[in-house]
């Protein structure tokens, strides 16, 4: 394979013997990864809660709170297996490799997260039923005469 590769499959095994052959400078990855975190002016710290801006004006909204439900149901299960998008063949390989070496970690995490989001959402299930049995409660002592 000394010479040019002439078919698609030649080309794949060109391409990914480059990849195995060339040179990974993780030093100089992660310099690159740090200057772009310092020009966007990101910090160190962990942001607070007080430090969030809030999304609303601290008013209860039924309509907000079914969107958040709604949203966060949609939202509980975190798929891995997701296809690696782009036109960069040798990025979706190295992605790939990557992928197949952290999966026994992700699984962990990713499990354990699910879990989390579903009790979450549960929860949030159950203060949405709550809202409605005192909304319930508080129409009947208005019907009651005085």
């Amino acid at each position: 394979m000394g010479g040019m590769c002439r078919t698609d499959t030649e080309n794949s095994l060109c391409t990914k013997k480059k990849l195995v052959m060339q040179d990974i400078h993780i030093n100089q990855i992660m310099q690159e990864i740090r200057t772009g975190i310092a020009s966007k002016g990101y910090k160190a710290t962990s942001l607070k809660f007080s430090q969030i801006r809030e999304c609303d004006d601290g008013a209860f909204s039924r309509v907000e709170l079914l969107k958040s439900l709604a949203t966060a149901n949609g939202t509980c299960h975190i798929d891995i297996n997701s296809p690696i998008l782009g036109r960069n063949r040798c990025k979706r390989f190295v992605k790939r490799i990557v992928r197949k070496i952290v999966r026994p970690v992700l699984e962990q995490q990713v499990s354990g997260q699910e879990l989390y989001n579903v009790n979450v959402f549960r929860s949030l299930r159950q203060l949405e039923n709550y809202i409605q049995e005192l909304e319930a409660r508080v129409s009947e002592l208005e019907r009651r005469p005085v």
